[in-house]
Order: C-alpha cells, then sequence, then structure tokens
C-alpha cells in the first residue's frame, strides 16, 4: 500500500511542477523576477526540478518555497499600491497645493527678512519650513520605492520632471541636515567658510519656486500658455540675434559720429550738451544700451534725438529711421513669427490636442442635450420627427445646425440615427 502512494505521489509531484514554474514566470503575477536569482530560493528550486528529496522533507521544502513566493508576491503588491497612490489624482493635487503653499511661505519669509533687516527667521516660519522640505523628500523616496531608480530615472515616460524633481529636492538635503542639527548663521558667524555656505544654501532655496511648474499641469490654459512659449523659444533665440545685429550696426555709426564731433571740435557744444551725448554715446556700450531702451520704452527717443542735434540733422534722420524700422518692421514681424510658432506648436503637442477634442466633445454634448431638451415640448422624454421638424424652423436651431457643419438633409438623416423606433 505505501508503495502505491509512494508511485501514485510522484507524478503527482512531477506534473504540478510545471505549472507551478508556469505561475511564477507567468508575467501577470506580481511576482519580483529577481528573486529567481536568489541564493535562499534557488536550492528549493533545484531540488524541486531534481525530485530527490531525503524523507519526510517533500512537504516542507514545498512548504517553505511557497512561502517564499508569497512573501516576493506581497513585495510586488505593496510596490503596486504605492504606484496607485503616488500616480492618484489626489496625491498630485496635494503635491501641488504642497508646494504653492512653500512658494507662499519662502515669499514671506524674505519679507519678513528684509522688513526686519535679518537672515533668520521666526520659530514658527521655521518648523513649517522644515515639515515642507521633509515632506518633499519623503515624496521623492515614496515615487523612487514605487518605481525603482532605473524605471523612474530612465524609462518612465515623465523621466525628464523626475530628474528635475530630483536635483531640486536634493538642494534641499543640506538645508534639511541644518535643521535637523539646529544650525544658523549666527552660530557660525564667527567661521567665514561655514557662514559662506549658509548663504549659498540660502540662495539655492530660491530654486524650489521653479517647481511651481509642476502646478501647471492641472491648468489646461496655463499649460498651452507654457508650451507656446517654450516652442518660441528657437524663434526668440533668432530674433534676439537679428535685434542685436541691428542695434549694433546702428551702435557703431552713432558712437564714431559722436567721439569725431567731441575730439574734432569740443569747443562747439556746451557742457551740458557734450555730457549729454558722452552720456548716450560715450561708447559702444552705452550707445547699444541707447538704442535699446529707444525702442524697448526705457528712453524717450526725443531726448537722444535732441543730443544728436548738435551734431548733424543727418544722424537725427539716421536716428529716426532706425527706430521706425525697428518697431513697425523687426518687431512685428517677430510678434507674427512667435504667433505662428505658437499656433503650430500647440496643433502639433498630441496631449494638447486630445485635451482639447475631450472638451469640445464635452461642450458640444452639452450643447445637444439642452437642444434636444427644449425640442422636447410635451416633456415626456422623448422627441418625436413632428416636434423635430417643428424646432428646425426656428432661426436659433438652424444656426446651431450650421455651426456644426449640418445642413437640412443632414439634421433629417441625424434624427433617422438617433431614432429608437426605427
Amino acid at each position: 500500500m505505501a508503495s502505491d502512494m509512494q508511485t501514485f505521489q510522484q507524478p503527482t509531484l512531477l506534473t504540478s511542477l510545471p505549472s507551478l514554474r508556469a505561475e511564477t514566470a507567468s508575467p501577470k503575477r506580481r511576482v519580483d523576477h529577481e528573486a529567481f536569482g536568489s541564493p535562499t530560493l534557488m536550492p528549493h528550486l533545484e531540488e524541486l526540478e531534481s525530485g530527490i528529496y531525503r524523507p519526510g522533507q517533500r512537504e516542507s521544502s514545498l512548504l517553505s518555497t511557497m512561502s517564499l513566493f508569497t512573501s516576493y508576491s506581497k513585495r510586488g503588491c505593496g510596490r503596486a499600491f504605492l504606484q496607485r497612490v503616488v500616480d492618484s489624482a489626489k496625491f498630485e493635487f496635494l503635491c501641488g497645493l504642497l508646494i504653492l503653499a512653500n512658494s507662499v511661505l519662502l515669499g514671506a519669509t524674505i519679507h519678513w527678512q528684509a522688513r526686519h533687516r535679518t537672515t533668520g527667521m521666526p520659530d514658527g516660519m521655521h518648523a513649517v519650513s522644515f515639515a515642507f522640505n521633509a515632506f518633499f523628500v519623503l515624496e521623492l523616496c515614496a515615487r523612487l520605492a514605487a518605481y525603482g531608480c532605473r524605471a523612474f530615472f530612465c524609462t518612465s515616460s515623465n523621466y525628464k520632471i523626475n530628474w528635475f524633481d530630483t536635483v531640486i529636492v536634493l538642494t534641499i538635503l543640506p538645508q534639511l541636515v541644518a535643521d535637523v542639527l539646529n544650525m544658523d548663521a549666527t552660530r557660525f558667524s564667527h567661521h567665514g567658510s561655514n557662514l559662506r555656505v549658509l548663504r549659498a544654501l540660502r540662495l539655492v532655496r530660491l530654486l524650489r519656486l521653479v517647481r511651481l511648474l509642476r502646478v501647471v499641469r492641472f491648468s489646461r490654459s496655463l499649460q498651452t500658455l507654457l508650451h507656446s512659449i517654450f516652442v518660441t523659444l528657437r524663434d526668440l533665440f533668432w530674433a534676439m540675434l537679428l535685434l542685436a545685429l541691428l542695434v549694433y550696426m546702428f551702435a557703431t555709426a552713432f558712437t564714431e559720429a559722436v567721439n569725431r564731433a567731441l575730439v574734432i571740435s569740443p569747443d562747439a557744444f556746451l557742457p551740458e550738451e557734450a555730457a549729454a551725448l558722452a552720456r548716450l554715446f560715450g561708447d559702444l556700450q552705452l550707445s547699444i544700451h541707447t538704442l535699446f531702451m529707444s525702442i524697448a520704452g526705457g528712453l524717450s527717443w526725443v531726448e537722444a534725438t535732441n543730443a544728436l542735434q548738435r551734431i548733424s540733422w543727418c544722424w537725427v534722420y539716421l536716428f529716426c529711421s532706425y527706430v521706425a524700422f525697428s518697431l513697425f518692421a523687426v518687431l512685428n514681424v517677430m510678434t507674427g513669427v512667435f504667433c505662428n510658432s505658437a499656433i503650430k506648436g500647440a496643433e502639433k503637442d498630441q496631449e494638447m490636442a486630445v485635451q482639447a477634442l475631450m472638451v469640445d466633445k464635452h461642450e458640444l454634448k452639452n450643447v445637444l442635450t439642452k437642444l434636444f431638451r427644449e425640442m422636447d415640448v410635451n416633456d415626456d422624454g422623448s422627441v418625436c420627427y413632428k416636434e423635430f421638424k417643428q424646432c428646425m424652423q426656428d432661426e436659433k436651431v438652424k444656426n446651431l445646425f450650421e455651426a456644426l457643419d449640418l445642413g437640412p438633409g443632414d439634421a433629417k438623416q441625424l434624427f433617422k440615427v438617433l431614432d429608437v423606433n426605427k
């Protein structure tokens, strides 16, 4: 009888082995595949494959192997739960709200320091700032634990944002350590190097304001504006280069003319006139500054032409030509190029296009729902063809269907498509 049981159990074990291996290797189960190389798990798998067990060890080995698989599965489930938490809309909203609150706190701290002419801060602000810093560090650790370093920094769709958050949070760590050790500038006022380090840390904290860009994802309008700005950065570079070349060419001409006039005939100018020319066009840097301010609103071009009038009217006309060409030609063309680039960039962005389509569909659904409710004269929850045809005589309804590119025939076909009693 015992031999019969052994002959029966051995095939059962061997036939159950492939199913066990298939389940553990299946990608549908949350099992960490690195666990298969574990020194703790490999001996059990080797004993399973060989089928060699010492007496009474078969059941214990199977149980220990399954318990290991269970522990690794639980670890995978924990990571999946953590991923669901950090990817949830509520968690993202909480992080964005805290980033916004931290930026407000930073501004309030700088304002308080400027009003009291100090580099310290009240104990309440210090405690709240420490809480914000600790939360941001824990947030980064949670995201790293949820995805792993490779997925977080390399393969994730938001890996650029992850790198950006990591750099910002790394600037928080020194200040967080200083807060934990209760270090401030007064304790290190006698050590110049330490004081310079703390001042540098306080300047670096301004980088945290850049994290406000993460809040942009909650507003479609802000996303559109920022995306349009980023799309036009390349055009902005070439536009600024063109404007710089234009200003440079005119600046060299005006600087040369003013310098020759002041050198050749210095007695021809009153002291205040010579001082005005030297202040506006005394060297190439001052001339570039004057020409740029004349078209950017920083300086009235009348003041510059009044100074050049003492040299010759030809230079006055040349300056007026520069202002007219820059304002009416160059800057207007730049504006048109920026607008065109922004529109094309918004059209090419797939995510923004999908969001715009969803918004348009939602608005269209609301409009049509309101329209059919108005068609339901009897208020019985349905619209007959007679009511539909009568409503089509309304000018407002006609305009609506024309806006949707639907003519009278198309409207009739639409009713047939929506007819539930056909």
